[in-house]
Formats: structure tokens, C-alpha cells, sequence
């Protein structure tokens, strides 16, 4: 199988980002990555599960929603919301 790119280019270079938590507040860890991210020219993508728009931006409840396969994901959320536990089904 022959790659498309190096092994880490897409870690330290990638080309479309997802910020998960991304928010407009500069005081959360969502906001200030999101905000960073967008300031260099990349493809970022928020996600968040209450929000409709984050800085101008179209916010994705998933990112199966997406319009392209990201390189990178971001994780700014509670590490409560990491945790929980599924939901059992009956």
C-alpha cells in the first residue's frame, strides 16, 4: 500500500481539523483552539452538540456530517462527557 502523504505529516501539518467543543467563548479551551486554528488558513471544523454557529461558522453535531475526511481531531470537552457511559438498551 502506498501512502498519500508521510506517516506524520497529517499530525504536524494536516490539512482539515475538527475541534470538538469548539464554542465562541475565548475562556474555554473549545474557543481559544478553535480560534487559533482558523487564524493560520486551515479547513477547521466545530463540533458541538448545542450550537448552531461558532464564530461565523456552520457548527456539525458529528463528523459523519463533515464534508471531508479530516486529518486531525481536537478534543475540548469535559472529560465527563468522554467518560459517560452509553446508555444500556433494554
Amino acid at each position: 500500500m502506498k501512502l498519500e502523504r508521510p506517516p506524520l505529516e497529517a499530525f504536524f501539518s494536516p490539512r482539515s481539523l475538527v475541534v470538538y467543543g469548539a464554542t465562541d467563548d475565548a475562556d474555554k479551551v473549545g474557543g481559544r483552539v478553535f480560534s487559533l486554528l482558523r487564524r493560520y488558513g486551515r479547513s477547521v471544523y466545530p463540533i458541538h452538540s448545542s450550537l448552531d454557529l461558532v464564530a461565523g461558522s456552520r457548527v456539525y453535531r458529528s463528523a459523519m456530517e463533515l464534508p471531508e475526511v479530516p486529518d486531525l481531531a481536537v478534543l475540548a470537552v469535559d472529560a465527563k462527557v468522554l467518560l459517560r457511559q452509553p446508555e444500556e438498551s433494554s
